[in-house]
């Protein structure tokens, strides 16, 4: 099993312990962990000590990620740029957040978000989407000419077309190459089974960011799926995350397991928590 986390919570860590990124770094090292997943930006800014300080250790990059606007704006060149620094450092995967939508265009997709023909038409007549889907379309030919994967996530928030699994799905069909990194904590936010949405879009999981949620006292009560968003150490939350890396090993995935917990009052302890459930179930 090949296990990865956010760069951010390694920076959180520093703040919170007082400690070095090499020193971070050397931690998550010792827990097992063998890649980062980063935002572009933040490699960018500092890309020459990143990589000294990953490949001191045998690291590597999992997955870069970024967000963009291309529901506004069609402009690639700084998803061109997104696809040059995953050559350079070896990266062999992307993750693009093409977007969001106002509060009143998203509704109208979220509310039929449970049909699949209906999302379809819904999907396709929205601008915003189809500008967003020319975008994806693009930047997947020119990253497959390096042996890039694209890949689109489940997004955590209401105005994004592709939090939910039919949207998705539409991306996945309409995109040719374009590839699904599954976040197991995020289709809650949308009140949707996860499990359900591992299903439907299993044959397009290249990624997989391994999210856990807390039980919340204070809660929307009329939430099927959704008990809360609390960040928790992977494992230790109401997510079938086991499940779920059960039935992808059995499915001979071989990508990465990247543990995510943003909003950690100790990166350090969640990390370690994390890591040793993730050893455990693999």
């Amino acid at each position: 099993m090949k296990i990865s986390v956010f760069y951010d919570h390694l920076l959180e860590a520093c703040e919170q312990q007082n400690i070095t990124i090499q020193e971070a770094l050397q931690l998550t090292k010792s827990c097992g962990i063998k890649g980062i997943e980063i935002n572009l930006a933040c490699l960018l800014e500092n890309e020459e000590i990143i990589m000294k300080n990953l490949r001191a250790l045998d690291m590597e990059i999992s997955c870069i990620y970024e967000f963009y606007d291309y529901g506004n704006s069609i402009d690639l060149s700084y998803g061109i740029e997104h696809i040059l620094a995953a050559k350079r450092t070896g990266a062999d995967k992307i993750l693009v957040v093409p977007g969001f939508l106002t509060e009143e265009e998203a509704f109208i997709i979220n509310q039929v978000s449970d049909n699949k023909d209906t999302t379809t038409k819904e999907m396709n007549k929205n601008s915003k989407v189809l500008q967003m889907k020319e975008a994806l379309i693009e930047l997947t030919q020119i990253a497959s000419k390096s042996n890039i994967t694209v890949t689109l996530e489940d997004f955590d928030s209401n105005t994004a077309p592709y939090a939910r699994a039919n949207q998705l799905l539409w991306f996945m069909k309409e995109v040719p190459g374009l590839r699904f990194t599954l976040d197991t904590g995020n289709f809650v936010y949308s009140d949707e089974n996860v499990l359900i949405g591992y299903e439907l879009l299993k044959s397009y999981i290249v990624h997989v960011h391994c999210k856990d949620r807390g039980i919340e006292e204070k809660r929307d009560e009329n939430g099927i799926y959704n008990k809360g968003m609390a960040a928790c150490p992977t494992g230790s939350g109401y997510m079938p995350i086991g499940e779920i890396v059960t039935k992808l090993l059995q499915n001979q995935y071989t990508g990465y397991f990247a543990i995510e917990h943003f909003g950690a009052d100790n990166q350090i302890d969640f990390i370690k928590s994390s890591a040793s459930y993730m050893e455990l179930i693999g």
